[in-house]
């Protein structure tokens, strides 16, 4: 009869342990909540303020990604050329040529 009282007792523990840990995890969850609310006010605001401050900044930042594709296309250009050159020198332009006549 001792080892099932001991028994119950261990269950209540059990219970007990169970429901503080449960008890944590929804005041961590409320806690993550909170924060997120207050991230997306703050991401708010600095989307306003760079609205705002910077106006000029998106106009910005697409003149950078089309000058970097300008100058991708100008770079692979002059590398064409140049291996066009190249090969030109080395005479595989009249040997391709001679293949195709």
């Amino acid at each position: 009869m001792s080892q099932l009282a001991t028994e119950g007792t261990n269950l209540d523990k059990t219970i007990q342990m169970s429901s503080q840990i449960v008890q944590m995890g929804q005041s961590s969850a409320l806690a993550l909540h909170s924060q997120t609310g207050r991230l997306k006010h703050t991401s708010k605001t600095l989307g306003k303020m760079e609205r705002s401050a910077l106006p000029g900044a998106d106009r910005l930042i697409t003149m950078v990604n089309s000058a970097d594709r300008k100058n991708t296309i100008i770079l692979a250009f002059v590398i064409s050329l140049c291996l066009t050159a190249l090969l030109y020198s080395i005479g595989v332009i009249d040997m391709i040529k001679a293949v195709v006549n």
